[in-house]
């Protein structure tokens, strides 16, 4: 099934078969520009995967991938295997917290809203410029996972409270292991069903933080184990793209770093899939950042990283890093809509905004307050008389203070362009 965009997408299935099974993935692709050079980009729609688990397909897809992950244990005799086994009870969790924003407590990854993802030209403040410039010059991995911690916010407990959360997730993780080893996967769905039990009582107690915290805690180790059942997964697709697609090299390098659980390697986005948050959605819009994946992706430069471990001395690799760190401070302000209004600053050469770094130069957001803005003077399609949805803005006028406005209708993506004023701002703010 192909959609209506300016960049075509294609739908496939990938099969991949582990021992006597074959699992199904529904999987899009798109061309995707890497400066001067253009790669196939595949991904799953991450949407599936959220939804909550009173048996929709996403939780049905979120099943199947952990499934995925116990049959590679299984055809490697590693099923019982206490670490693997662990991570595998821990990922079987997922589908009952896919859907909650309790997740958004410990660590910042919730999805925005349709248009919010589009860069514009903006000018980043100099403390980030700085410190982000200090970070790449330094090829400090530690200092990348401590910056990603700090901009999303990551949640660390009490030290007085971390043995009693580990001891109680130990005890719910260890019985689950149990019960797979001695009476096999139903036992095991029996007992998870006893703890969402558990959790839904927990979440009830208010005014208990530290009850709380554990299940927030929980339900994110959880998610983690799943991102790793994620990125195996997509070790299988990608051998299946290879022999069924024609993937090239500077494609497959990518998509093996976009979709892999970080950390194996030493990574500075240590314990993370970057294909699954949301700072993803700016970089591959960001002409600046894609230049800078293909001069690393398309070049030996990947070897030098990958095969050769000379991650500490390669320019390429941390450019990359600089516009991953610098896509994830855009997701940031778009998330708490932080606006400005389309007026008060030219945009800037991109190549000024941060020295060495191209990829570092996005647009400030002001996304959120415009959505806000549009949906309070809906306006329907010509065609169809679907109400039409913001899409992006453009260059304002300095001397009306009016902005242009371009909206997509959801149905038959017909565009219009709709004059704004600074009023419009004022008065939506008023509002709040």
């Amino acid at each position: 099934m192909k959609f209506k965009s300016d960049t075509s997408v294609r739908k496939l299935t990938a099969k991949v078969p582990v021992g006597s099974r074959t699992f199904e993935f529904p999987v899009c692709t798109r061309p995707l520009q890497l400066g001067s050079s253009s790669i196939d980009y595949y991904w799953i729609d991450s949407s599936l995967l959220r939804r909550s688990a009173k048996g929709t397909a996403g939780n049905a897809l979120a099943e199947s991938i952990v499934a995925f992950r116990y049959a590679v244990l299984e055809a490697g005799g590693m099923q019982r295997d206490h670490d693997e086994l662990q991570g595998y009870v821990s990922a079987k969790f997922y589908p009952l917290v896919a859907a909650s924003k309790s997740l958004q407590d410990i660590y910042l990854d919730a999805f925005l809203k349709s248009g919010s993802t589009i860069p514009e030209c903006f000018e980043m403040d100099d403390e980030t410029r700085i410190r982000i410039r200090k970070i790449v010059s330094d090829g400090s991995m530690a200092a990348v996972r401590e910056e990603m911690d700090r901009l999303f916010e990551r949640f660390q407990p009490e030290a007085d409270d971390m043995p009693g959360f580990q001891e109680a997730c130990r005890q719910w993780l260890g019985k689950g292991m149990q019960s797979q080893l001695e009476e096999g996967h139903e036992a095991l769905e029996d007992h998870i069903r006893e703890v969402d039990v558990w959790m839904a009582h927990y979440r009830k107690k208010g005014g208990d933080d530290r009850l709380r915290h554990f299940v927030n805690m929980f339900s994110y180790e959880s998610k983690a184990s799943f991102h790793f059942c994620y990125a195996n997964a997509w070790i299988g697709i990608i051998d299946w793209l290879k022999s069924n697609e024609g993937l090239e090299t500077s494609a497959e390098r990518f998509l093996r770093f976009w979709h892999s659980y970080q950390g194996e390697l030493g990574s500075p986005f240590q314990g993370h899939v970057l294909a699954l948050h949301p700072l993803s959605g700016f970089f591959m819009k960001d002409p600046t950042a894609c230049r800078a994946a293909g001069r690393f992706f398309g070049t030996e430069a990947y070897s030098d990283v990958f095969e050769r471990g000379a991650a500490g001395t390669s320019t390429p690799y941390w450019d990359l890093v600089g516009a991953i760190l610098a896509s994830g401070h855009q997701y940031r302000r778009a998330h708490v809509g932080w606006v400005r209004p389309p007026n008060t600053k030219d945009c800037r050469d991109d190549s000024q905004s941060l020295d060495g770094i191209e990829g570092a130069a996005h647009a400030d957001t002001g996304e959120s307050a415009l959505i806000g803005i549009v949906a309070a003077h809906p306006e329907k399609c010509e065609v169809c008389g679907t109400v039409t949805e913001f899409q992006s803005v453009g260059t304002g006028n300095p001397d009306t203070g009016d902005f242009p406005v371009t909206c997509l209708c959801p149905k038959c993506e017909g565009r219009s362009v709709r004059d704004f004023t600074a009023g419009h701002i004022e008065a939506w703010f008023g509002d709040r």
